[in-house]
């Protein structure tokens, strides 16, 4: 079969009702202590309908901590809320966490709320208890589970003409989805009658040693969990260039690997059976609290190097370009450098290839220079899946 792919944006999950970047801004840049709960696990979340009857003295300083340290960013740093931008704002306090000497105005303010809050210890570690729990109040955001159903015809859904799409396109190319989003939507599409659950993630649960701890109401047990291979045999491939919510890290002295948090499990939940002198065991990496993906506009490309991840899905995105034909741009507004380079020099390579960019407003790009590049402004609700059939390459 002939080899086919995507790249997808923020902008494809939109009308499926997830945030996009404006409001992501207008919820991080404000964070009041009393809106959120830090557990004595280390979990981190918006408080939903549900009191927690230790929020009054678990993680007090640390949440006091959110608050204060936007605020000083937005009053002090970027001089208005209204200019916060969470990417650029995790640029800021990742230099900080990777510098030795921190400027002075950042000195004062870790200062000023030590005295205050008669809080101890070295100012790293306050700012690496900020990351932990910042990283999983976003992936909170982007978190909306979706009912287990299998999505038949005829398809009720804002993306019914992508599917439409996909079920025309499956009968002769293998697809290959290079996402850049954090989000689950495009796997519970593939719950539908155009992938038939025919999606490889590159992550296998057959053989993993790695597993996760579940609480209910009445018993405590582990599951097994997916860890990250490299395998990608089905119709439909995906390959989540920026991570996904339900990536963690886990590094021990024996393993170093990315693996898939199911969603009862605590990310202080997560071990690794290990056979020691005949006995198993399982161990666990105390470092393990957020979700492993990429945000910032710099940080996120000095990371695309890491071999555990990054490096293998990067180097099948780059054999996936070579081996395509055609290439549909779905959501994306052309904002990573990195990304803009592999798209410019496979539009610029050869003219008989074709692209396709599909939004609602077009973006600010260079590509459109080359006649071999066709914008559709019906975004993915409404796109020509004609159009873009009659003219593939």
């Amino acid at each position: 079969m002939k080899d086919l792919s995507f790249i997808i944006g923020s902008g494809f999950s939109i009308p499926a009702r997830y945030p996009p970047t404006k409001e992501l801004n207008e919820k991080l840049r404000k964070i009041d202590a009393s809106e959120i709960d830090i557990y004595s696990n280390g979990d981190a979340c918006f408080r939903g309908n549900e009191e927690n009857p230790n929020a009054w003295f678990e993680g007090k300083e640390e949440k006091a901590f959110i608050q204060e340290f936007l605020e000083f960013y937005n009053h002090n740093i970027i001089g208005s809320p209204e200019l916060f931008n969470y990417e650029l704002f995790y640029d800021y306090y990742q230099e900080l966490l990777q510098s030795e000497d921190y400027p002075q105005s950042a000195q004062q303010f870790f200062k000023k709320f030590r005295q205050h809050h008669e809080v101890y210890g070295d100012d790293h570690n306050l700012l690496l208890r900020f990351h932990n729990s910042f990283s999983q109040l976003l992936a909170q955001i982007l978190n909306r589970p979706h009912k287990l159903a299998y999505m038949g015809k005829p398809k009720r859904s804002p993306h019914s003409r992508f599917l439409d799409l996909l079920e025309k396109l499956a009968k002769t190319y293998k697809i290959h989805f290079h996402s850049l989003n954090h989000d689950l939507y495009l796997e519970h599409l593939a719950r539908s009658d155009a992938m038939n659950n025919d999606l490889d993630t590159g992550f296998e649960e057959l053989g993993s040693p790695f597993y996760g701890e579940v609480w209910d109401d009445t018993e405590r047990y582990k599951v097994r969990l997916e860890w990250f291979t490299n395998k990608y045999d089905n119709r439909f491939n995906l390959y989540k260039l920026h991570g996904g919510i339900n990536h963690y890290r886990f590094r021990t002295s024996g393993a170093k690997c990315i693996i898939k948090k199911k969603s009862r499990v605590s990310p202080r939940g997560l071990f690794m059976e290990v056979n020691k002198n005949g006995e198993l065991e399982y161990i666990d990496d105390p470092s393990n609290y957020y979700p492993d993906f990429l945000i910032g506009s710099t940080s996120k490309i000095e990371r695309y190097n890491e071999y555990e991840y990054y490096q293998p899905v990067f180097q099948r995105f780059e054999e996936n370009l070579r081996a395509s034909k055609t290439l549909i741009i779905i959501g994306y507004g052309f904002g990573d450098t990195e990304i803009n380079k592999y798209i410019a020099q496979w539009v610029a390579s050869d003219g008989s290839k074709r692209a396709f960019v599909v939004d609602v407003k077009k973006p600010e790009t260079e590509i459109f220079k080359h006649s071999n590049v066709f914008f559709d402004d019906g975004g993915v609700e409404g796109m020509d899946i004609n159009f873009i059939i009659k003219n593939i390459a």
